[in-house]
């Protein structure tokens, strides 16, 4: 499999232009709640659990644009606009945030894999954190029944990436 350093992955999409297509393997440290206040206990979980999942989606999109599409698909001609960031810097091209000296992989989900969640490098069956894992949140102003879901995803933790018919393994 080839390699490719974050700044040649940076380098590559962005000489695509418009949408490019791509698949990743990621892995990541879930956010969990901590516990450890009056009537929750202490989480036995925190700083020990992965979370390995693939992800198919575009770069390079018009998040405006994406909700705007959705919005005429379920018959809604209202018009979307979108809110400023809140963190960090749209790059051109709009497939990369930068934020405090880090880069990000700007992603429209399209479908993902299940999610493997790790204790310590063993599988654990996601029912064991029901109790630390936050409620997932949805958007309140796409006002859309299927959700464009964007997520930003820190490039060291994409372990491959697909696009342009080639893999590679993503490496510092």
């Amino acid at each position: 499999m080839k390699q490719l350093t974050y700044t040649e992955l940076i380098e590559q999409l962005n000489s695509f232009n418009g949408v490019t297509f791509v698949s990743c393997s990621i892995q990541t440290e879930p956010r969990l709640k901590k516990g450890g206040r009056a009537g929750c206990p202490h989480n036995p979980y925190f700083g020990s659990i992965t979370k390995e999942v693939k992800l198919n989606g575009a770069v390079g999109f018009d998040y405006t644009n994406s909700v705007n599409n959705q919005r005429l698909r379920e018959d809604n001609i209202t018009e979307f606009e979108a809110k400023p960031r809140a963190w960090g810097v749209l790059m051109e091209g709009r497939k990369f945030v930068e934020h405090k000296d880090t880069y990000y992989l700007q992603l429209k989900i399209e479908n993902s894999t299940t999610p493997v969640y790790k204790f310590d490098g063993e599988v654990i069956d996601k029912s064991e954190l029901k109790t630390w894992l936050p409620k997932k949140r949805t958007s309140s102003t796409q006002e859309v029944e299927k959700e464009v879901i964007i997520r930003d995803i820190k490039l060291s933790n994409i372990k491959t990436i697909t696009f342009n018919k080639d893999t590679y393994n993503l490496i510092p």
